[in-house]
């Protein structure tokens, strides 16, 4: 499982990449989507994640929100 989920969040980042370049292809969701796909690999990744200047720590904060609601949903 976190072998694929590496695979998918490089594809996403390859296609963000790319999207820079081609209009058609959407940039930021994909970018977006590969950030949280690495969260859900490993803690360590998190932390790298939050360590980016600019928006590392917006990103932790959604991350950690989006964290705590599932956890209280899997509780119930």
């Amino acid at each position: 499982m976190k072998y694929i989920l590496y695979l998918f969040a490089s594809l996403s980042f390859g296609l963000g990449f790319l999207g820079i370049f081609l209009p058609l292809i959407p940039t930021v969701p994909l970018f977006l989507l590969g950030i949280f796909l690495l969260a859900k690999v490993s803690r360590k990744n998190v932390v790298r994640i939050k360590k980016v200047p600019l928006i590392g720590k917006r990103i932790y904060r959604i991350l950690k929100e989006y964290s705590r609601k599932r956890r209280a949903e899997q509780r119930i």
